[in-house]
């Protein structure tokens, strides 16, 4: 099975004409915001955190820009006063 990166090698050894570097980066974060449901269970509350599952997609769009798409939620972090102008984002969902 060919590599999903075997076009961005064949790139990386070519080079490109202006000079640029061809490369991939991933990132991840993670932050605990609330206990376990069992340590709320042994303090005998009724509530507790059922996590969530997140999906992540990654396409190239026709005008050569990568779309990421993402579950996600804000958790009251500032969601709401994003930092990127709202002409650059495509909210879907």
């Amino acid at each position: 099975m060919p590599s999903i990166f075997a076009s961005i090698r064949e790139r990386q050894r070519r080079g490109e004409a202006d000079g640029r570097h061809i490369g991939v980066g991933f990132a991840m974060y993670s932050e605990q915001g609330a206990p376990r449901h069992h340590r709320l269970r042994r303090r005998g509350e009724s509530r507790w955190s059922r996590g969530s599952r997140t999906v992540f997609r990654s396409s190239n769009t026709r005008r050569g820009k990568l779309e990421l798409r993402i579950g996600a939620h804000s958790h009251g972090k500032g969601a709401w006063k994003p930092r990127w102008p709202r002409s650059r984002m495509r909210f879907s969902a």
